[in-house]
């Protein structure tokens, strides 16, 4: 199960996909995994584009294309 907020607050940028500075950019995603070892945190980026892959890679379907082929899943740094 992953549980994420819509977005951030208080921030100025538009481009959020790459954005690690703006605090606007900053959206809380929680992971809820049987395979997730409790406290499991990642230092790597991830956006909407990286929870849709995953999503798609885990249902088995093929991956869209554009920006979710591309981004970099969840699934190794979770455990899922």
């Amino acid at each position: 199960m992953f549980i994420t907020w819509d977005e951030g607050e208080g921030g100025r940028s538009h481009r959020c996909e790459t954005n690690t500075r703006d605090v606007g950019c900053h959206v809380a995603t929680i992971v809820v995994s049987l395979s997730t070892p409790p406290g499991t945190t990642s230092a790597q980026l991830f956006n909407h584009y990286a929870l849709l892959r995953t999503t798609e890679e885990m249902l088995g379907m093929p991956l869209l294309l554009g920006e979710a082929a591309r981004a970099t899943s969840l699934r190794t740094p979770f455990n899922l």
